[in-house]
């Protein structure tokens, strides 16, 4: 769920604003529009498209969990209906990136086409495929990774606790 709005299995990392195809000039402009006057709209529109590369919510937040999950697992449904519903209403929330990696099926939920492009650098770390499987990374770190709903309740969570507060 991202920033709390979104159900696990739909996280995203988050979006962007997008420049619409005439900002900054004028959509009548013809290609015998003076080079200069092009130069300038290429250098605007260059300089906000590079502002909006910068992600807040990336920048932000210096602890990630990674919540590996798939649609025929029993516990992984439980989270998304108990846990994840109580850990949306938390103030953590706001302060700890949540990534979900989906799979259709457990057997694949460790194949990295089913892992957003930010979290695979850590699929490594994941020694036992077990799902759900939840890591903490710290700054960039694998922290701790935490398997089942003990893994959440007892590992996970209470670090995110100590480290977020």
């Amino acid at each position: 769920m991202e920033n709390g709005t979104r159900a696990p299995s739909q996280n995203r990392p988050g979006q962007m604003s997008q420049i619409g195809p005439c900002a900054g000039g004028n959509p009548d402009d013809s290609p015998e529009s003076s080079a200069a006057s092009g130069l300038g709209r290429r250098f605007f529109l260059g300089t906000a498209a590079a502002g909006l590369l910068v992600t807040p919510a990336r920048a932000q937040h210096h602890l990630m969990v990674i919540y590996v999950s798939a649609d025929d697992c029993a516990p992984c449904i439980v989270f998304s209906k108990q846990d994840f519903p109580q850990w949306q209403a938390s103030p953590l929330s706001r302060r700890v990136r949540f990534v979900t990696a989906h799979a259709p099926k457990s057997s694949q939920a460790f194949q990295s086409r089913f892992w957003p492009s930010e979290a695979r650098p850590f699929l490594g770390a994941v020694k036992t495929p077990i799902v759900p499987t939840f890591i903490l990374v710290q700054s960039g770190t694998v922290s701790i990774v935490g398997a089942g709903l003990a893994g959440w309740r007892n590992q996970i969570l209470p670090q995110v606790q100590r480290l977020a507060t």
